[in-house]
């Protein structure tokens, strides 16, 4: 087996890996965080690491699989194959939302509906709601839109029928296929695979996919070639310095080993969208998805326990109570980040 910069390839559990141990970014040498993980969630064989970067805030796990062993650690994921959900009993006011602060017209003009909407959109944990149903893309930068990593195709159908020209790239064939069953245009492979032409696309989406990558630079600085001049790149992941990640430790939702390869910091998230290019517009933290990340975390700290459905789902709500307070109050301590970046020149 081939040598790597950071050690020889080994096998962990029948997964073939590689120890790194100096950090992506920086070059710099890490410390250990945590050792000996498991996969609680979807079953992957091994058991895993993750080391910091006090330098530059970056976390990566370590060992991790090797490329050609990637099917092995994926057998059970779900990759978003459940296909398109019913929307929640809030989408009418979610879709008012969306008219009065991001200028979607197609939603009910009358007084009554767009004063509600203006009402609720000046609430926090509402307009976040709305926003981040669509990514924060407001109408008028509606175009042609490539979601990176876009499973079965819910947010695609979402933006498609909000008047976007969309299409998107999965690895996953089924959840692929999927996809296309809802009559959306999407390529499987990796993004460098797609046959999208150079400088085509207005906005290019990341929800969740990052965090997935050996190459994170790499990836971005292919996006910004798809990109026009002005184009948009918006990013969605976990946020390693989180509330959550404080409070549940090596349970956590968002370490997720061994998938999750690269856990970024607003420093660290920054430094790859600026090497890749990109002029960084918008760059937080969000607590909105605070209750998944509360379940998540919860089934992982307490796999093989007994527990109360009832309690975990008092608890998560908790959570998102005190996780938008907490971000309120200190903004760098929400569940996960998001960036909004755009190509500035050629």
């Amino acid at each position: 087996m081939p040598a790597t910069r950071s050690g020889i390839y080994q096998l962990n559990e029948g997964v073939q890996v590689e120890q790194v141990h100096s950090c992506y970014l920086c070059g710099g040498l890490g410390r250990v965080v945590y050792e000996r993980l498991r996969d609680r969630l979807f079953g992957a064989p091994g058991e895993w690491g993750f080391l910091r970067c006090d330098s530059c805030g970056l976390t990566w796990l370590t060992p991790r699989p090797v490329s050609e062993d990637l099917g092995k650690i994926y057998a059970r994921y779900h990759t978003h194959g459940a296909g398109v959900p019913p929307r929640p009993a809030v989408a009418r006011l979610i879709d008012v939302v969306l008219a009065t602060r991001f200028g979607y017209s197609r939603v009910s003009t009358q007084r009554l509906p767009r004063l509600v909407g203006c009402l609720a959109g000046s609430v926090r944990v509402i307009r976040e709601m709305a926003g981040f149903e669509i990514m924060y893309l407001h109408a008028s930068n509606r175009g042609r839109l490539l979601d990176v990593g876009c499973g079965a195709g819910e947010f695609l159908v979402r933006m498609r029928n909000l008047g976007w020209e969309v299409q998107g790239v999965e690895v996953d064939p089924n959840a692929a296929r999927v996809a296309r069953e809802h009559g959306l245009r999407v390529f499987v492979g990796q993004l460098r695979q797609t046959p999208v032409p150079a400088c085509s696309l207005d906005v290019i989406t990341l929800n969740h996919v990052i965090e997935h990558v050996y190459d994170p630079i790499a990836m971005l600085a292919e996006c910004r070639r798809l990109l026009v001049k002005g184009g948009k790149l918006v990013i969605l992941t976990p946020n390693s310095a989180s509330l959550g990640h404080w409070f549940f430790s090596g349970s956590w939702r968002g370490l997720e080993p061994p998938r999750h390869i690269h856990l970024l910091s607003l420093r660290s998230l920054r430094t790859c969208a600026e090497r890749a290019g990109f002029s960084v517009a918008v760059l937080r933290t969000t607590a909105r998805g605070a209750r998944s990340f509360w379940s998540g975390s919860a089934r992982i700290k307490h796999a093989g326990e007994r527990y109360s459905e009832r309690l975990l789902a008092v608890g998560k709500w908790l959570f998102f109570i005190l996780a938008n307070a907490a971000c309120f109050f200190r903004p760098r301590s929400g569940e996960e980040l998001f960036l909004v970046a755009t190509k500035e020149q050629e």
